[in-house]
């Protein structure tokens, strides 16, 4: 087992990369003072980072440890277990990860009719979701097109009011933009997901016609969303420096 884990771990240069960053975050958020923790800003964050890298790390586990996969699979669904673990991806990547991105981004937002809007996007999700699975027109242990198509959707017009937010708002309107953590939050998440979605939009294609372009697209990917990750656990290195440096002000 322990074997498993290990190759889990260093298996490649992407979950070599999550797991590093994940396990740094981990430790840079428990060192944050409560009164920081506690903060939306900060805890929603780290929920994220340790959404995906446990997701990633049990997704993988389970191509290994095929007889608990089969346990669980027999467990939740009433159809013949054949060795997948989409069921992962589908629930932890494919909806509650777009729940998180939603909520991170909703608090970045200042103006309340964008707030508004943007519960309900994340309102219409939920419903969407449960809608398709209870219907079951896109089961959980099935692909779920239609679900990722919405839920990426979803994340862009997020992002896109999050925009419209930061050139209209005073809270925004007074700061420098890059060198603010929302701005980059919200670009590299526009960008991955973008990527996202063009590439499932154009899957039958891309597999088919042109698969060095398709695994060109994954990577890039994977490489945008390692950086967001990273991109929290900067946000969590950021908010002990300052603490530093005001200790250092009112000690001078």
């Amino acid at each position: 087992m322990l074997s498993n884990l290990k190759n889990i771990i260093f298996g490649g240069p992407y979950f070599l990369s999550i797991n590093t960053i994940g396990f740094l975050g981990i430790f840079f958020f428990l060192i944050l003072p409560f009164s920081k923790k506690i903060k939306t800003e900060n805890y929603l964050p780290f929920l994220l980072l340790i959404l995906v890298i446990s997701y990633e790390d049990f997704a993988r586990y389970l191509t290994v440890d095929k007889a608990l996969n089969q346990k669980i699979h027999e467990w939740l669904f009433d159809v013949p277990f054949q060795g997948w673990n989409v069921w992962a991806y589908n629930l932890f990547y494919g909806q509650i990860s777009k729940f998180l991105f939603l909520f991170i981004i909703l608090n970045q937002v200042q103006n309340q009719r964008l707030r508004n809007a943007i519960h309900g996007i994340w309102s219409f999700f939920l419903l969407f979701c449960i809608l398709l699975q209870l219907l079951e027109l896109e089961p959980l242990y099935g692909l779920q097109p239609i679900i990722g198509g919405i839920g990426n959707a979803c994340i862009i017009i997020a992002c896109c009011l999050f925009f419209i937010d930061l050139i209209t708002s005073d809270f925004y309107l007074e700061k420098d933009p890059l060198v603010l953590w929302q701005f980059w939050f919200a670009t590299l998440t526009l960008f991955q997901t973008s990527l996202v979605f063009l590439s499932e939009v154009s899957y039958e294609y891309l597999i088919f016609s042109n698969t060095s372009l398709y695994n060109s697209l994954v990577y890039i990917s994977q490489f945008l969303y390692t950086s967001t990750m990273g991109l929290i656990v900067a946000k969590f290195i950021s908010e002990l420096m300052l603490k530093s440096a005001k200790k250092i002000r009112q000690n001078a």
